[in-house]
């Protein structure tokens, strides 16, 4: 098992890609702290991980709170007495209201960085230090291909996601003393619960640019593991060549 006994937080872990992700990590061996708003899809996914014979628990989380994610943080460690790993894979995007820039609310910027960005930073805050006293791990951050390049009517998306891709280099260079490496996944559309709210058609996800959440769960549990020993501060666009066209 590539994770065994190794203690994950995957934030945004009830659906999409931090479904797929928090049972991977389990059937690899890790302990894994399913973060996520909504109740129903976080208790879910913990119960499929322990019915499967692997230990998880659920915590609902909004990780635009502050006191929350500390909360959220200190439990995990408490509950499996430390941290090695931290996935930020929660993230949304106000489709219909993330418009050009002279058109987009200023209350939509600001939720949309709340979420992405400071819903990334904060986990990452509380916990570095439990992430450090185990010796090390592994911080995995999740942008967007919006990130990298042009969407039309991604304004605040693109400038959050964007953000996530240089947090992230600053971490992997904060923390190479702590042996805490930092790397950020870039995926391109991926079949997510989000993707069809945001395509409004179930139907056109299945174009051959769109993959599935394990394809980005794939990538997470490498940068987990220590296969990527000497893996920091690095991008991993999973869009199928998209960007690179």
């Amino acid at each position: 098992m590539r994770l065994k006994d190794k203690v994950a937080i995957i934030t945004g872990g009830g659906s999409g890609i931090g479904r797929a992700s928090a049972i991977l990590f389990a059937r690899e061996g890790a302990k894994v702290a399913v973060a996520s708003r909504t109740v129903s899809e976080g208790e879910s996914v913990a119960a499929e991980i322990k019915s499967a014979g692997g230990e998880a628990i659920f915590i609902q989380t909004d990780v635009t709170k502050e006191d929350q994610v500390k909360s959220m943080v200190d439990q995990v460690a408490e509950t499996f007495g430390g941290i090695d790993i931290l996935f930020n894979c929660a993230g949304y995007h106000f489709v219909g209201e993330d418009l050009e820039a002279d058109a987009t609310p200023l209350d939509i910027w600001e939720r949309t960085l709340a979420v992405n960005l400071t819903g990334t930073f904060l986990p990452c805050k509380y916990a570095i230090p439990y992430i450090a006293k185990r010796g090390g791990g592994s911080i995995i951050n999740t942008s967007s291909i919006s990130g990298i390049i042009g969407r039309p009517r991604h304004c605040a998306y693109a400038a959050a996601k964007g953000g996530v891709i240089a947090f992230t280099k600053a971490l992997a260079i904060d923390y190479l003393d702590a042996n805490i490496r930092a790397n950020v996944i870039i995926p391109g559309r991926i079949d997510t619960p989000m993707l069809r709210k945001f395509l409004a058609d179930a139907t056109t996800v299945r174009e051959p640019d769109c993959g599935e959440p394990d394809d980005v769960a794939y990538c997470a549990l490498y940068l987990a593991s220590g296969e990527s020993k000497f893996t920091t501060g690095a991008e991993f666009p999973i869009d199928r060549g998209v960007a690179a066209r």
